[in-house]
């Protein structure tokens, strides 16, 4: 099978990383790495037919412990979307809303709050214990908000996508003119990605299936009417935490990686290159 590029669709790229494993979940599935020559997107390639089964037990998707939720405060608030005061949004949209976290620390600021799942187990799952509206349906989600949503974020979630092009289709349709549109994404061509090669906690195959670089992102944000506000590296130490215990004994271990975690903070204070945040608004 030849090579294709997911967003420029050129047939010529170069071979990163080959037999990539599974060392967060061991699923079975080994999976090649490739950067495409005409565009510069790392991907993967051949790109899996049915990514639903790579979720199974996904942790993400898990309800959390107040220790965990605790955790996750302090680890992933500077990598969240910041909320300006006052707030002036209506319809806040996190799109990839894993276990909802996030939509839970926007409660009580005067703003209607949904979410967006594609599985409709785990939207349902997420309903039952929270008080947000979770779509799984994008069709509905679509129809119900259509130029309605003051902000649209996706953390961790672009990476994820098989489709850049359609992802920013479907943000575009959702958001209100001058609607905010706020994304994060590991950055494949960071220090620590370098340091740990296959081995990096933030490549995760294969749920990981294209890291988009800046270069692309502007030539999306152009083409679906988004005028461009800023791009920033952001500090996230599990990166370099959870790269560790693989790299210490071949799989991703909590224990490891919380005695890490300081180490990982201290990191990514240092070297904050590991994830981007980019900033967008849909053109009026």
């Amino acid at each position: 099978m030849n090579f294709e590029c997911l967003f420029c669709r050129s047939t010529e790229g170069l071979i990163l990383y080959e037999s990539c494993q599974d060392y967060f979940l061991g699923k079975p599935y080994i999976v090649d790495y490739y950067r495409c020559a005409g565009c510069g997107l790392v991907q993967q390639f051949p790109i899996p037919k049915n990514i639903n089964e790579f979720y199974d037990a996904y942790p993400i998707h898990m309800n959390k412990s107040i220790f965990h939720r605790i955790m996750q405060k302090i680890v992933m608030a500077p990598v969240y979307y910041q909320i300006e005061q006052p707030v002036t949004a209506k319809v806040l949209l996190d799109y990839g809303c894993g276990n909802g976290w996030f939509l839970g620390t926007l409660e009580g600021q005067g703003m209607e709050l949904i979410g967006f799942e594609p599985d409709s187990t785990h939207s349902s799952r997420i309903e039952t214990f929270s008080a947000f509206q979770i779509f799984s349906n994008l069709d509905l989600l679509i129809q119900s908000y259509k130029g309605k949503v003051d902000i649209l974020t996706m953390h961790f979630v672009m990476e994820h996508l098989p489709n850049l092009a359609e992802a920013f289709s479907n943000v575009t349709q959702l958001l209100k003119p001058g609607g905010i549109f706020f994304f994060t994404i590991p950055n494949f061509d960071s220090l620590e990605s370098r340091i740990f090669g296959k081995k990096w906690h933030n490549l995760d195959p294969p749920r990981h299936l294209s890291f988009p670089n800046e270069k692309i992102i502007r030539m999306l944000s152009g083409q679906y009417g988004f005028r461009w506000l800023r791009q920033k590296s952001l500090p996230f130490p599990n990166g370099f935490a959870g790269s560790i215990p693989v790299l210490l004994s071949g799989h991703f271990r909590f224990p490891i990686f919380l005695l890490m975690l300081p180490f990982g903070i201290i990191f990514s204070r240092l070297f904050p290159n590991g994830i981007h945040g980019y900033w967008l608004v849909k053109e009026l």
